[in-house]
Formats: C-alpha cells, structure tokens, sequence
C-alpha cells in the first residue's frame, strides 16, 4: 500500500498545523544548530506542504581574495543614475 501524501489532494492535518502557526515554527527550525532537526523540518515542509527550501544563487555573494562581493544585479527598471524621489 502507498501512502505518498503527495498522491492525495490535501492532507487534514496541514490545515491543524498551519492554523496553530506551525509553519512558523518549522521554518524557525531550519535555522536549528542540529542538522538532523533542519533535515526533519524541511523534509515536513517540502513532503507535507510543498515549501522547498533552494536557495536564490542570484542573490549570493561572489569571493574574492580578500572576502565577499556583494554586487546587485543591473535591472532595466532602474534608471541609470537611479530614483530621484521629491
């Protein structure tokens, strides 16, 4: 017998879980200093609701010899010298 909760359209119990702030309460303890209690959060989280947990490589900073270098992404919404606001 599979019981993948994926399989099914939701599982009752999420609802109980999200509505007692739950979710909070997981995604708190992906910052636990125990591994084992990160790796059993995010698996509740992605198997139970579906919430990965990628990381944004867009927004990492890049190494250079001497630390880290934070360089924003040139979007073309902002203006070349940026918003004068007034």
């Amino acid at each position: 017998m599979n019981n993948n909760p994926a399989q099914f359209p939701q599982n009752p119990y999420t609802q109980f879980v999200d509505e007692a702030e739950g979710l909070d309460k997981l995604e708190g303890l992906q910052s636990h200093q125990n591994e084992d209690v990160y790796k059993k959060a995010v698996h509740i989280l992605e198997q139970y609701f579906g919430i990965d947990d990628d990381e944004d490589t867009s927004v990492a900073p890049t190494m250079d010899g001497q630390g880290f270098v934070f360089q924003p992404q040139q979007s073309a919404g902002v203006p070349q010298g940026g918003f004068t606001f007034g």
